[in-house]
């Protein structure tokens, strides 16, 4: 029986999400999904935890993905769940969310696509504060754009924790897993809030080519160089994810770890360019609240401005939040939030955001977007732009009360490649 759409995952602190997902136009249709927590999963079992292994201590045939099914370990239980749901292990798109990726916004003269890639390589350690051996660099064009008649490049550093990365390659290949592409999760985020606004864009200024996108990480700081320019609302078009697997560009798969990681071909290059596209997109905040955390993203029509995460405690009764003292846990996030709003101001002549979105598992808790409206004196509001809601189908539709829970997974649905 044909069953329509393609698979995607979800990965976050070993909990990992599958989904079966169609793309209609601007709209995201769900028809399958589930999730497994593996450290709960590999108890229940009774197996012995599988902690990835020194590389350089590895012998031949271990972390073979092809391991016997009753081996111990999250990389089978993952397996054998993966294969209960009927989930193909080898091209899958996945999203990945990492706590303490670091990154950099960059201005540098317009220059050819591989003297970018060699001067970065060369050079990514002066634009960062602490020891990078520990890290994994990459770099994305963000934007092209016209600062006093010169043409410049704005480039986004990512840093990307190493240890936490090689858990996760791990044990995707011991698991036998092999994604077609890993998108970061704000990314993914970021780029559904953005292609949402450009629906509205078409929508209303009748445009025809209006899809932005935006792109993950976690920014501490941002270097910028020489004068901003005011520019009208340029064109923009999607330019694949930042992290892209190694044996997708052409390498033969094997157990081997990427010693860094690689963009989409075409993404390090790509980015906005400048031009009159009809219609200007607002400048958002976007807020993730989840157990444990909050993340915030900022979008300057549409691209990725800023971006940083912190820990939340949320006052709980047994294991849900309640609305008590919930003004006290968000403390912190509207302060850095307010950090996040002004220093935008600064670079945009006193310009603040226009919106606060609010989304996540937690972000339906009663009083919260009111709690955000009079903290900063912005309008906050829960979930999407223009109301866009998936649709959730079939075996899906129990999974519709907590839709909330799944940008990341949206966002990877509605890329282009």
């Amino acid at each position: 029986m044909y069953k329509p759409g393609k698979w995607l995952a979800a990965v976050r602190a070993g909990h990992w999400t599958v989904a079966r997902v169609v793309r209609r136009r601007g709209n995201v249709e769900v028809h399958y999904l589930a999730e497994v927590d593996l450290a709960e999963k590999t108890t229940q079992e009774g197996v012995a935890p599988n902690v990835a292994p020194d590389p350089s201590r590895r012998t031949e045939g271990e972390g073979d993905p092809e391991l016997r099914e009753d081996q111990a370990g999250p990389a089978q239980c993952l397996k054998k769940w993966l294969r209960q749901q009927k989930v193909p292990q080898r091209e899958i798109p996945v999203v990945f969310s990492c706590r303490g990726v670091i990154t950099r916004v960059i201005i540098l003269p317009e220059i050819g696509r591989k003297d970018l890639e060699r001067l970065l390589s060369e050079q990514a350690d002066q634009y960062f504060t602490f020891d990078l051996r520990d890290y994994l660099v990459d770099y994305r064009v963000l934007e092209h754009f016209v600062d006093n008649g010169e043409g410049r490049l704005r480039v986004l550093l990512a840093a990307l924790p190493k240890q936490r990365w090689e858990k996760f390659w791990y044990l995707c290949l011991e698991a036998g897993v092999k994604p077609k592409v890993v998108d970061l999760a704000s990314d993914s985020i970021a780029r559904l809030y953005a292609e949402t606004q450009s629906f509205f864009v078409r929508e209303e200024h009748n445009l025809t080519d209006a899809i932005s996108s935006g792109t993950e990480v976690q920014a501490r700081e941002m270097t910028t160089g020489g004068e901003k320019t005011v520019r009208p609302a340029p064109e923009r078009r999607q330019t694949g994810a930042l992290i892209r697997p190694a044996f997708v560009l052409g390498k033969k798969p094997g157990r081997e770890l990427p010693d860094k990681l690689v963009s989409l071909i075409g993404g390090r290059g790509g980015g906005v360019k400048g031009g009159d596209s009809g219609g200007v997109r607002p400048d958002l905040a976007i807020v993730i609240l989840r157990q444990g955390c909050a993340e915030m993203i900022l979008l300057e029509h549409g691209v990725f401005f800023l971006y940083s995460d912190l820990d939340v405690s949320w006052p709980e009764e047994g294991s849900v939040p309640v609305p008590q003292g919930l003004e006290k846990a968000l403390g912190p996030v509207l302060r850095v939030l307010e950090e996040f709003v002004d220093f935008f101001a600064a670079r945009h002549f006193g310009k603040r955001v226009d919106e606060i979105f609010l989304t996540g598992e937690l972000s339906d808790l009663p009083g919260l977007a009111q709690m955000f409206t009079e903290s900063l004196e912005i309008p906050a509001r829960i979930g999407f732009p223009v109301g866009w809601q998936p649709r959730f189908l079939g075996k899906a539709e129990p999974w519709k009360k907590g839709w909330m829970k799944y940008a990341d997974l949206y966002g990877l649905a509605l890329r282009e490649d």
